[in-house]
């Protein structure tokens, strides 16, 4: 997955960054001089950030379901189990966390893959019924509400603690949960949390196909 170019581009980013110039018009200088196509910005975008970030993201990432608790970001675990399945790009970012190149991040354009994906995610439920899960959708992603309704009667009819809702901002509410393990790969919300985080994506797709990832991590390693 990552030539040479993108390799460059990747450490040339990442100097850019930890001399604090902006995000998107470091994209711009290294993907036009590097040549990089579009999932090779995303990568860049998504997948690298300063050393401090990176280093800082990468403390809070476990190994072990440590809570009783288990807060998802659904929408952003099921699009890169989505577009793994599509076979898009999905790689191990700069802090340790497994992230994708896909596009597309706010629709549902393959409901047969994202079916499949959402299969996968019920499966780890069931392997580690003792917990409790709070499921959290974005609204505003058309079927939300039907989805939190599927996903609350699964939980129910599986005998499992939990909830699943849609709300108009589910990002505010992961990042202030307290004593609970969260499950998302968003920058942002990583960033902001006091918890610990799990790479469910990850630990699906390892899991279930034993998959093999390219890492940037072992680029600046």
């Amino acid at each position: 997955m990552f030539r040479e170019e993108l390799i460059s581009a990747i450490r040339d980013y990442r100097w850019l960054l930890d001399k604090h110039y902006p995000q998107r018009s470091s994209i711009n200088i290294v993907g036009n001089r590097y040549k990089l196509t579009g999932a090779e910005r995303s990568i860049l975008y998504r997948g690298v950030g300063d050393s401090v970030s990176a280093k800082l993201r990468a403390g809070k990432l476990t190994s072990v379901l440590s809570a009783e608790i288990i807060a998802v970001d659904c929408y952003n675990v099921l699009f890169t189990l989505m577009n793994y399945l599509m076979g898009k790009p999905v790689y191990i970012s700069d802090d340790g966390f497994v992230r994708d190149a896909g596009e597309g991040r706010g629709r549902i354009n393959n409901k047969k893959i994202f079916d499949k994906a959402l299969h996968l995610l019920k499966e780890f439920i069931l392997d580690n019924p003792e917990k409790e899960y709070y499921l959290l959708l974005d609204a505003p992603i058309s079927n939300s509400a039907k989805l939190a309704i599927e996903l609350y009667e699964f939980l129910k009819s599986s005998g499992i603690k939990g909830i699943a809702e849609a709300l108009k901002s589910p990002d505010y509410v992961l990042q202030n949960f307290n004593n609970v393990v969260l499950c998302s790969g968003d920058s942002v919300i990583i960033d902001r949390t006091k918890c610990k985080v799990f790479d469910l994506p990850g630990h699906i797709l390892k899991k279930s196909f034993r998959t093999k990832f390219d890492s940037i991590k072992m680029i600046f390693s």
